[in-house]
């Protein structure tokens, strides 16, 4: 995994914890919407460059498909 895929997941899992951590009285009201809004934003950045991307295909699966 590269560092994007990997930043993209982890902004995803702030979008989800963010609500939590506020019902929870951990994070304060303006904390949990920059929080959203900070991880939103490097969502669709980061995301934007991986998702929907095929992945080189390997020389085994090439041999594979060979007709020979």
């Amino acid at each position: 995994m590269t560092v994007v895929k990997i930043l993209s997941y982890l902004c995803l899992l702030a979008v989800v914890l963010a609500p939590i951590l506020f019902y929870a009285d951990t994070l304060t009201e303006s904390q949990m919407k920059t929080t959203l809004l900070v991880a939103t934003v490097v969502w669709f950045a980061t995301a934007a460059t991986w998702i929907n991307k095929e992945e080189p295909e390997t020389e085994p699966e090439l041999e594979a498909k060979s007709p020979i």
